[in-house]
């Protein structure tokens, strides 16, 4: 098997929240026909700062439904695929699908119902 491992830091630069994280990627390519699918996996760490600004509620944000909660710091795994088909020399259409598990510190928030996120997207690249 042949793959690529891959890593991103992503950081707050305008003070929204000041938050960190950090992704860790191992990705399969798989060639069939002229299709290209990269299975992938990983794991993803955000501070308890982002994660705060994603699922926490503040004082001023607490309903009669929804209590205050300040998220602590999460792993989230996740599974990941992306589909390339061409239809042109310089267009390729792009498939993609992924699963995250979403750990306790989202799913403990009142603002999450769901211990998974699942996202699929569909485009066309151009190159030039």
């Amino acid at each position: 098997w042949r793959g690529e491992v891959g890593a991103y830091y992503l950081t707050d630069l305008n003070d929204a929240h000041d938050g960190h994280e950090l992704d860790l990627t191992y990705t399969i390519p798989m060639d069939l026909q002229n299709v290209t699918f990269d299975w992938g996996g990983g794991v993803r760490w955000q501070s308890d700062k982002l994660a705060n600004y994603h699922v926490g509620v503040s004082g001023s944000e607490v309903r009669s439904d929804r209590a205050a909660y300040d998220a602590d710091a999460a792993f989230i795994p996740h599974l990941d695929v992306s589909v390339t088909y061409p239809i042109t020399e310089s267009i390729v259409l792009l498939g993609t699908g992924g699963v995250e598990l979403l750990p306790d510190s989202y799913t403990d928030s009142p603002l999450i119902d769901d211990d998974y996120v699942y996202s699929i997207g569909l485009g066309l690249v151009y190159n030039f």
